[in-house]
């Protein structure tokens, strides 16, 4: 009588125990409510990635003639456009000719000689159980040798896979700062500093009439607006974050593929193609299960990184008004401010953990522990059929040296699959901090734009506040509309809100002087800004004399602990009686240097010591002097001193 198929003899004897119908019941009712709350979930992220759009069209206003305000036509949904992580991917790496593809290519050549020699030890492995079975002690002794010098190259490849990846981090990041010291060298940086960058309308493009929101799969991220506090942040701790984090996310999806292939093409040799089919099925379909499941991890770490970004804002303020927050006895309101604050980031940090605990639980079970149960189900019927029934060769070959090679390869291969669940949900987890990099890199680039047209021969076009330099002796505005954007998109057409200034036209010629008057957030600021070319106006016209530069005392003002007198004094402009940088012999400047220097619209001839002494007795500072002196122990060297 021939025997039952090995299917059937297995699901059968699981029917028959009370535990095993127990096991499977779980399995039904788990997967079926991870996949109705998952569906619920995405339900629910589609109807909020609509309301961002709505709310992003309802929020355009476009300027009309005369300076007044008028309300935008809705805004027609676009396709879908790239995620928030691919697009900043295409802005850090241009071309493949660059220092992060250099990378990636050693780290996937690790990866693979490191898969290589893995595989080998896999082998080494078998061969060893199955010397063991046979006790064949001398045989098995020389493999243990074998087996020892094939696990160093197997260690150092892994070594140097982790190499890999954080020189990988290492050149995106550098890619990321020098964008940020671009936009700082150009004054982008600065102004989107100074007035964060703006929500919806900033993160959802308007392009040829159509709105469209920046979103990760199903959920809808980047539609919150960026304060400066959280604009520093990214500058900082985020861009070291997200360049960690695109660099794992190219070693998680990379060692995978690149393993799975590896596996593949070994275990075909070994198990044939019925039984790896078989195995292959259970990974494809269980993977895809669990890549379908994930909630919504680019929203929560967006939630996360925003939240750390307004505890860190309100720790810089309570250094910054220590003095103020001591005067008023506000310590424990501030106290108070910041307990808030953490909890916040509290809850955002154990939400996100708490999704990342869930679904590490149900991709490590299913893609590895189950996946092992599949493994065995796939190599039994080599030994459940018998001989001849078309079992493969290395099976009839030593049954024990088969089991343990090929599970070993197909536990390696369910690990391939987990890595890749991995892998996708890195990939979500960087999509929140992607979305806020690039809200940030758009709002550079309109700062750009604005800052060019402030400083060019004309503006931007009419009804979007044209600035222009003009053969005139007199400044003058005509129409003047002025609203305080929440971020840099401002100027891009896209004012908030009832203006501070609104149709306002004068004119000041030479000598003349003019008093502005005005309660705090009246708009006396906002003029003296758009009046500089720091702000753009949302309508109107400013007319500057050709070759005349507009500027303004700041409120706060710029000092740099670590200058001493002369350089504050002269500062950006370095001094050339400073010490050379470490390393430069000669005192030779280094480029950059002489750029800022040349660069610099303040530059010119560097006044003697004399000049400053009298320059500073002149506006009744000479007790800066008095103290430079006293700390450098004379006259000789004082306006050099440290501090």
């Amino acid at each position: 009588m021939a025997p039952p198929s090995f299917a059937r003899h297995m699901l059968g004897a699981w029917a028959r125990s009370g535990r095993g119908r127990a096991v499977l019941a779980a399995w039904a009712i788990v997967a079926a409510g991870l996949s109705l709350s998952s569906a619920l979930a995405r339900r629910r992220a589609k109807k909020a990635a609509v309301a961002v759009v709505k709310r992003a069209a309802a929020l355009v206003v476009a300027p009309a003639a005369g300076g007044a305000l008028v309300a935008a036509a809705p805004a027609v949904r676009a396709a879908k456009q790239p995620s928030a992580t691919r697009l900043v991917l295409r802005a850090l790496v241009p071309t493949w000719r660059s220092t992060p593809v250099a990378h990636a290519t050693s780290l996937a050549l690790a990866i693979g000689l490191r898969r290589w020699a893995a595989t080998r030890m896999s082998s080494e492995i078998g061969v060893l159980g199955g010397l063991l079975a046979t006790r064949d002690w001398d045989a098995l002794f020389a493999r243990e040798i074998s087996f020892a010098i094939w696990a160093l190259p197997t260690a150092a490849l892994a070594a140097a896979t982790q190499y890999a990846t954080a020189r990988l981090a290492l050149s995106l990041r550098s890619r990321l700062e020098q964008k940020w010291r671009k936009s700082v060298r150009t004054g982008a940086a600065l102004r989107v500093a100074a007035v964060g960058a703006a929500g919806s309308t900033a993160a959802a493009g308007v392009k040829g009439g159509a709105t469209t929101a920046v979103a990760a799969g199903d959920e809808a991220v980047g539609a919150g607006a960026l304060t400066p506090a959280e604009v520093g942040q990214i500058f900082c701790a985020e861009s070291d974050a997200l360049c960690t984090e695109l660099a794992a996310l190219c070693a998680g999806v990379t060692k995978p593929l690149l393993e799975a292939a590896m596996l593949t093409v070994t275990l075909g040799q070994l198990m044939g193609a019925k039984q790896l089919l078989g195995a292959l099925g259970f990974f494809a379909v269980a993977g895809g299960w669990v890549r379908s499941i994930g909630p919504a991890f680019a929203s929560l770490r967006e939630r996360q990184a925003s939240a750390s970004s307004a505890l860190a804002a309100r720790h810089a303020r309570l250094q910054l008004e220590a003095e103020g927050v001591s005067a008023l006895g506000a310590e424990a309101a501030e106290a108070s401010s910041l307990e808030q604050a953490w909890e916040l980031r509290a809850a955002a940090s154990t939400a996100l953990e708490l999704q990342q605990l869930l679904a590490g639980t149900v991709e490590t079970y299913t893609l590895r522990y189950l996946g092992i149960l599949a493994a065995f189900a796939a190599m039994s019927p080599a030994v459940y059929l018998p001989a001849g029934a078309g079992i493969s060769l290395a099976a009839a070959a030593g049954a024990t040296e088969y089991f343990l090679s090929s599970l070993h390869l197909l536990v390696d291969l369910g690990l391939c699959m987990r890595d890749l669940a991995v892998a996708h949900r890195t990939a979500k987890t960087a999509e929140g901090l992607s979305a806020r990099t690039l809200r940030l890199l758009h709002a550079l680039e309109a700062a750009e734009t604005a800052a060019a047209a402030a400083t060019g021969p004309s503006g931007p076009a009419v009804g979007g506040g044209r600035r222009m330099f003009v053969e005139a002796d007199c400044l003058s505005v005509s129409y003047l509309t002025i609203s305080a954007p929440l971020g840099a998109d401002a100027s891009a057409g896209a004012p908030l809100a009832s203006p501070l200034v609104l149709g306002l036209s004068l004119e000041l010629g030479p000598g003349e002087t003019l008093l502005v008057r005005g309660g705090n957030g009246t708009g006396k600021t906002a003029l003296l800004r758009v009046l500089s070319g720091w702000w753009s106006a949302d309508a109107g016209e400013v007319r500057v004399p050709t070759g005349r530069r507009v500027g303004y005392l700041p409120q706060r003002p710029l000092v740099v602990a670590e200058h001493s007198l002369r350089e504050a004094l002269l500062y950006p402009t370095k001094p050339k009686s400073a010490s050379a940088p470490a390393g430069r012999a000669g005192g030779a400047k280094s480029e950059a240097q002489l750029r800022d220097q040349t660069d610099s619209p303040f530059a010119r001839r560097e006044p003697s010591e004399g000049e400053l002494r009298a320059a500073l007795r002149e506006v009744g500072l000479e007790a800066l002097v008095a103290a430079a002196e006293a700390r450098a122990g004379g006259a000789v060297g004082a306006l050099d001193a440290p501090g």
